[in-house]
């Protein structure tokens, strides 16, 4: 089987209270357990990142779908790549709410200026190595919690 794996970043109209964010992953583990589709949603202060795995078919339904979502703008496609197997398997759509410093550290970075450079000496065609080990990072992270739903 295939694995499209598409991560993506999108900044919230307004502030998402904790209500909008639970109706959010309600509506898409939903669709998501339908459509065969795994991933995990990241809220970072106003802003969303989002990594979805499944069928090239079914992802293109599910950006589809975020893309005529009006709760959130500046919709930015980070990586669309083909991969061996997903890193989410567990999850129709994991969540986690966290900061700057705690993402920084999932991956395995300093700090901001760490971070910049990593990406910034990475080819634009590839996925960069930080956000493979930062993804990996995070579904550790998962699976030592119970707390997060699936």
């Amino acid at each position: 089987m295939t694995v499209r794996r598409v991560v993506y970043f999108s900044r919230s109209m307004t502030g998402p209270s904790e209500k909008d964010i639970a109706t959010i992953l309600d509506v898409s583990r939903r669709n998501n357990r339908r459509d065969g589709v795994t991933g995990l949603l990241l809220h970072l202060q106003g802003v969303f990142a989002q990594v979805l795995e499944g069928t090239p078919e079914r992802i293109d339904a599910a950006l589809q779908r975020i893309k005529d979502d009006p709760r959130h703008t500046h919709l930015t496609i980070l990586t669309d790549e083909t991969v061996a197997h997903p890193v989410f398997t567990d999850w129709s759509m994991a969540y986690i709410d966290t900061n700057v410093s705690e993402l920084l550290s999932i991956a395995g970075l300093k700090g901001v200026e760490d971070a910049m450079e990593a990406f910034a000496n990475c080819s634009p065609d590839a996925t960069p190595a930080v956000l493979d080990q930062t993804l990996n990072g995070l579904s550790l992270q998962l699976h030592s919690t119970s707390s997060t739903q699936h």
